[in-house]
């Protein structure tokens, strides 16, 4: 046996050596390799990176570049070599061994652990998954020492004669840690703890319910931890089951310690929010072991108490460290909801730091907002004064601070949320601080930047128009948003250089159309002579009508699909989910069809008095298509902003109208149906008992009745009172409601009008204009303020008329200015930050007191 140990040692320690190789030889794509390896995938490598992954990718690969369980190397069977577990890697050669690829794994192991180095809560929490994983492949804990022997001798070989004395003491110290750590976990997997916990538990769940088991826990936490009682406040069925869930996260912790990491980081995250602290892990995980105790009686022997007490000192150092960061001060403060708090913490923090104090929140690994967590929690105070402190414009004598291009790459989506949970921060808050007045008039004008990179967006960062800013304010916002000069410059740059013009040629082509369908199918309609001109109308139409298919298949191609109200809420192309264009393909369809049906051989017999079927469809379809065409040709009128309102409002009485017709329809059919059962006059069948209550409704001429039997009478009065008098009167009411809610905001209906059209504009735009039009706004350039000198980029900058000082959105040079060090390890001064900056930050974040939305 002693020979065997020393042969094992031996070879251990030669395939160990091997790492020379994969440091020198093989480059960063057989590392990559390694590394995918090492999370269970094989994947090829980045090579935007020279096929090394990321810290970030390696310590959390996402759930889509993680294989089924089936390929996961800790669930290989006993046998499987190693270079079958890696025959997936396209990048690995036919002749790798098994000593290539441990070798490769502790090269991306220890790489791993030592960007970890000063973050050692963590390290150990990779190391936990990663000796698991080892254990499945064999590593025994009597390996440790020969393995370190080997790692340290490659070091030596591959750095050669730049090692020295104190490297080698600093490698056997943190090996001697990593070592220890990872014996533990190896001890655990050696002594089957996992089997153990696993069957000690299911057994309890076998004798005791969920109830009974939360009981017990329950009450022995009252008993050892009173104070903190007050956490559990929900029925006792639902403590009872989360108390269980628990429990069943601690046997994964043993069983798949990646899975229970991965789970735990939204556990920590809601417990935080519930003001859980770390001192109270000790109660909970005794209460845990005395239930489970008192429920198994004598099976829990020591053996398995041994194995419970390991496991609780193993998760609760994980559970305490993720719980100590609920004592940061930003963390508290959110906990809290206290605005007091978080400006005294966020003025502790470094200058050049504050942006990211202001925008992240690591809790174990997770990557949180404090905005989205203040929007969660309903605290809109908070979130005002987070996006407010972002968006106040800071200068020492070097630099300007200005956390505007932090906050939109942090948050994306901002506008859309702020627009859909609190409008009023949108416009407050948030487009308030994306201005900046001059104080010094020129001319009867000053200076306004107008810091709109973010809002405009990027073609290739958001190519999906209707993702962008301004269609998040047309179809999440409210028109009074439009008011904003922020929101209105936006509009008013993107209609100026391309909306407007694309506009006019599609609106021309429209005017073409509806004049020789005037001529041709109108003036004209009985003259074969004017045949060819319907023919030419109809072409048009045609070639119109595909356009414009080509423009939804577009979309459609590209995921641009949005509900279309007059279809039911079905999900169609973005472009057809506009009213307007759905009626303009209508009215091209009709004109269409109508044009090449030659109805010349029709026309005597018209005039005559005799119906020809076909010579009535077209007439019916050309009298649908021009009131189709007058009224598209309506939009027109958005290129002023006084009749774009009354354009916005009369289609506002229409969508009125259609509803209440839809009703009036309903109870047609219905008093029709009761008269025709009645056999009343004129009503014989149930066409004509409809179209009779047509006629009656319109007022047109209608045959009189000569005899009507008392029921029928009862009928004909419910009617009238139902729908000539109920319904038409809800409708003038609903009608004088709309025209009240539009006088209110005149102005944003008309431009938020315009901007829907401006947002269809573009999306018939080819990609490469939009980036050139992107391109010619030169935002990456510095905008001057009124000294000269550059401030922050992302803005254009425009001569208002001075007038704008009268405006409740006008403030004066707010940039806060500071004198002293400029070090960006320094926090800004609290003496002037504490009435300046205070006072600037509540200015933007309540200063305008826009009407509530």
């Amino acid at each position: 046996e002693k020979e065997k140990e020393k042969e094992m040692q031996k070879e251990t320690k030669g395939f160990m050596i091997r790492l020379h190789d994969t440091a020198k030889s093989p480059g960063p794509a057989r590392r990559a390799s390694a590394l995918s390896f090492l999370q269970g995938t094989a994947s090829p490598p980045n090579k935007e990176n020279g096929g090394l992954a990321s810290a970030d990718q390696s310590r959390r690969p996402s759930s889509a570049d993680t294989p089924a369980p089936a390929t996961r190397p800790t669930q290989l069977q006993q046998g499987t070599t190693f270079k079958n577990m890696l025959q997936r890697d396209d990048l690995l050669e036919d002749n790798s061994s098994e000593s290539d690829a441990i070798g490769r794994y502790f090269w991306v192991m220890m790489t791993e652990l030592l960007v970890l180095l000063w973050e050692p809560e963590k390290q150990n929490e990779r190391l936990i998954v990663m000796t698991t994983r080892l254990h499945g492949w064999g590593i025994r804990t009597k390996h440790l020492p020969t393995i370190g022997e080997a790692i340290g001798e490659a070091c030596r070989r591959v750095l050669k004669n730049d090692w020295s004395s104190i490297m080698q003491d600093g490698w056997t110290w943190w090996w001697g840690v990593t070592s220890k750590q990872m014996a533990k976990t190896l001890y655990v997997c050696e002594q089957d703890h996992a089997r153990i916990i696993t069957q000690s538990w299911e057994l309890c769940k076998e004798r005791s319910s969920t109830l009974q088991l939360g009981e017990l826990f329950f009450k022995e936490l009252n008993r050892m931890a009173p104070h903190i009682m007050f956490l559990f406040k929900r029925p006792k069925i639902i403590q009872a089951a989360q108390f269980v869930a628990v429990v069943d996260a601690l046997v994964a912790f043993v069983e798949e310690p990646e899975a229970f990491f991965e789970g735990f980081k939204a556990l920590t995250i809601r417990h935080i929010k519930y003001g859980v602290k770390a001192e109270y892990a000790k109660a909970f995980g005794k209460s845990i072991l005395f239930g489970i105790e008192t429920t198994l009686a004598e099976a829990f022997d020591d053996e398995t108490r041994e194995v419970w007490q390991m496991l609780w000192m193993r998760a609760s150092s994980c559970v305490a460290r993720a719980l100590n960061v609920g004592t940061n001060p930003v963390v508290v403060s959110l906990v809290q909801g206290d605005v007091d708090k978080m400006r005294d913490s966020i003025n502790c923090s470094e200058r050049g730091l504050r942006f990211e104090w202001l925008t992240n929140v690591d809790i174990n690994g997770e990557s949180i907002s404090p905005i989205y967590w203040s929007l969660k929690d309903g605290n809109i105070a908070m979130v005002k004064f987070l996006v407010a402190d972002l968006l106040t414009i800071r200068a020492d004598r070097e630099m300007y601070y200005y956390g505007r291009e932090v906050l939109f790459d942090r948050h994306p989506d901002i506008v859309l949320k702020l627009c859909q949970e609190c409008p009023d921060v949108l416009i407050d808050t948030l487009l308030q601080g994306l201005m900046w007045h001059s104080k010094e008039v020129e001319d009867g004008q000053l200076r306004v930047n107008y810091y709109i990179q973010d809002l405009y967006c990027d073609p290739d960062k958001e190519p999906d128009v209707w993702k962008q800013t301004l269609a998040v304010l047309v179809t999440e916002g409210h028109p009074r948003m439009f008011a904003h000069p922020v929101a209105r410059k936006l509009l008013e740059v993107k209609w100026k250089r391309f909306g407007r013009n694309y506009f006019l040629i599609v609106q021309s082509v429209y005017v073409l159309i509806l004049t020789l369908f005037m001529i041709g199918h109108v003036e004209h309609r009985h003259e074969c002579s004017y045949q060819p001109i319907r023919y030419v109308t109809g072409s048009f139409s045609v070639l119109f009508t595909c356009a414009q298919a080509a423009v939804c298949f577009r979309h459609f191609k590209n995921g641009w699909i949005a509900n279309n109200e007059i279809l039911f809420n079905a999900p169609v192309p973005s472009w057809i989910a506009d009213t307007s264009n759905v009626m303009r393909l209508l009215s091209l369809f009709l004109i269409s069809i109508s044009s090449f049906v030659d109805c010349c051989d029709c026309t005597e017999d018209w005039l005559e008095g005799t119906h020809n079927g076909k010579y009535v469809v077209c007439m019916g379809m050309n009298s649908v298509a021009g009131i189709i065409l007058w009224g598209v040709l309506m939009q027109s009128l958005v290129l002023s902003t006084r009749l774009a309102s009354l354009t916005y409002t009369l289609g506002l009485f229409g969508r009125e109208i259609l509803r209440n017709l839809v009703v009036v329809l309903v109870f047609v059919c219905s008093f029709g149906t009761a008269l025709t059962a009645l056999k009343q006059e004129h009503c014989s069948t149930f066409l004509l008992a409809i179209i009779h209550l047509a006629r009656f409704v319109l007022g047109v001429d209608h045959q009189a009745i000569s005899f009507v039997d008392p029921l029928g009478l009862l009928f004909l009065f419910g009617f009238i009172i139902v729908v000539v008098v109920g319904m038409f009167n809800i409708l003038i009411a609903q009608m004088l409601g709309s025209v009240a809610q539009v006088a209110e905001a005149t102005v944003g209906f008309a431009m938020q009008h315009q901007a829907s059209i401006c947002i269809h504009m573009e999306s018939i735009m080819p990609m490469s204009w939009r980036k050139e039009i992107y391109g010619e706004m030169k935002f990456d350039e510095s905008v001057t303020f009124d000294s000269g000198h550059a401030g922050p980029s992302g803005a254009i900058q425009e001569m208002e008329p001075a007038s704008i000082r009268n405006s409740a959105y006008y403030f004066p040079d707010r940039v806060l200015r500071f004198t002293g060090d400029t070090s960006p390890k320094d926090p800004w001064p609290t003496t002037n930050l504490e009435d300046s900056s205070a006072q600037e930050t509540a200015r933007i974040a309540g200063k305008t007191s826009s009407p509530a939305l």
